[in-house]
């Protein structure tokens, strides 16, 4: 079978596909068709709310040993009987009659609205943010995933069509493994996306979202830095000051909050908008004053958008945790996520010789800036985000273990170079002002 056409830039992957896809399709050689009484069975399933949820750890403790031992070897069976009927479901979705079934007329150009409603089709997509383990998170989730390695930033219906046609014949390992016959679980990576999650929430929403954060200040690092390797843009020709300002009015070369087409900048930083949009929080007056309120995609001005998919979050330290890829495992429905491989894109670059310290003193100033979005960010996600991930009545929000990704988070409050401290103003300088806190 041909493979689409294939544009990269970097480790990104842009495909283009027309004409080809229906060719591809009558290209399968083995077409075994699953019923709908099976199929509308599963969905009836899938649809008790009981099921739908992840597991939770804890359990009422207000009874003897013997009943507690017994309430979690219920709990454990039934947690083994849901990940037995969504892998057998996992199983026989892909067949010629399901598949047909998701997308509006004869083709597969475009998804029914909501076509996800007997059963998930895409299991999770990691959408954000760059630079936040999102490749070490894909290369290990791709254990059980076939997809490849790589941003795959595509509409969504072609995404769907790659998950299930292209890559299982492409990424399905040959090396023989105790996961090489389970490769069943089907997603993608594009942390472009946290942008625009949109379409996910119209055609997809039983999708699981992945979404990683880190120190904001360690992520403009690791982004410039690998600019530079590449030399983006002539990145080496520029200084992080020239991308301080955020995008004009009028520019048509924005990308998303960088002006003049600028891949990072320093309003890229605030991770805490794009998480604000999803919707998950009430989006308050309070709340909105530590949306960067000043901006003009911030604070009264943010948008709502209403996301209804499931978001999975994570702070990039914990992805070094067991405990971790155990809640990731519940929420996938799987036994078990393997996570031995730790992949960085410099890991396939030759670093550059004209890399920053962003501790350097020359950056004390631009570190300064972006410190009063880390410092607000941490806020907002410990007193209005991280209680919606503890409310045992929500279930579209996960957080692993939330009073520890809260501690996490409440260290971007604080310069990681250890030089700027924080005046009663608000505002960020070294710390040798009278004037601190």
């Amino acid at each position: 079978m041909r493979e689409s056409t294939q544009q990269r830039n970097g480790r990104g992957i842009s495909y283009h596909v027309k004409g080809v896809i229906l060719l591809s399709l009558y290209g399968l050689v083995t077409v075994v068709f699953l019923t709908n009484d099976v199929y509308m069975h599963f969905n009836d399933f899938m649809n008790d709310e009981s099921n739908l949820i992840s597991f939770d750890d804890d359990v009422n403790t207000d009874y003897d040993f013997a009943d507690r031992d017994d309430n979690e070897t219920r709990q454990n069976d039934e947690e083994t009987l849901i990940i037995e009927k969504v892998r057998q479901y996992r199983e026989e979705r892909s067949k010629k009659l399901n598949f047909y079934s998701w997308f509006e007329g004869n083709t597969t150009d475009k998804l029914k609205p909501n076509a996800d409603v007997n059963g998930t089709i895409l299991d999770f997509a990691i959408s954000g943010f760059a630079k936040c383990g999102t490749t070490s998170m894909e290369a290990n989730l791709g254990y059980l995933a076939p997809m490849p390695i790589a941003d795959v930033c595509t509409p969504i219906h072609q995404t769907v069509y790659y998950s299930h046609i292209n890559w299982p014949k492409t990424y399905n390992s040959s090396v023989i493994t105790e996961f090489s016959n389970n490769k069943i679980l089907r997603g993608t990576k594009c942390p472009r996306t946290i942008g625009w999650l949109d379409d996910y929430s119209t055609y997809l929403p039983k999708t699981v979202i992945i979404v990683g954060i880190r120190n904001p200040i360690m992520f403009f690092q690791s982004f410039w830095n690998m600019m530079l390797d590449f030399n983006t843009r002539n990145t080496r020709r520029k200084s992080p000051y020239d991308v301080m300002e955020h995008c004009g009015e009028n520019d048509q070369s924005c990308n998303y909050e960088c002006p003049s087409g600028t891949l990072v900048c320093l309003h890229k930083t605030r991770f805490h908008l794009p998480l604000a949009r999803i919707g998950r929080t009430a989006l308050t007056d309070a709340e909105r004053m530590l949306l960067a309120p000043e901006d003009k995609d911030g604070g009264q001005k943010l948008t709502n958008h209403n996301i209804t998919n499931p978001i999975f979050l994570y702070e990039m330290r914990e992805m070094n945790e067991d405990y971790m890829w155990d809640k990731l495992a519940k929420v996938l429905k799987v036994p078990h996520i393997p996570h031995d491989i730790h992949e960085g894109n410099n890991e396939k670059r030759k670093p550059s010789n004209v890399r920053i310290n962003i501790c350097d003193e020359e950056y004390d100033e631009f570190r300064a800036k972006i410190m009063p979005h880390a410092y607000n960010m941490s806020i907002w996600l410990c007193e209005y985000l991280v209680p919606v991930a503890k409310d045992r009545s929500r279930h579209d929000l996960i957080i692993a273990d939330p009073d520890r990704f809260c501690d996490l988070v409440k260290t971007y409050a604080y310069d990681p170079c250890n030089r700027l401290v924080r005046y009663n103003n608000g505002t960020y300088g070294l710390g040798h002002n009278n004037g601190s806190t």
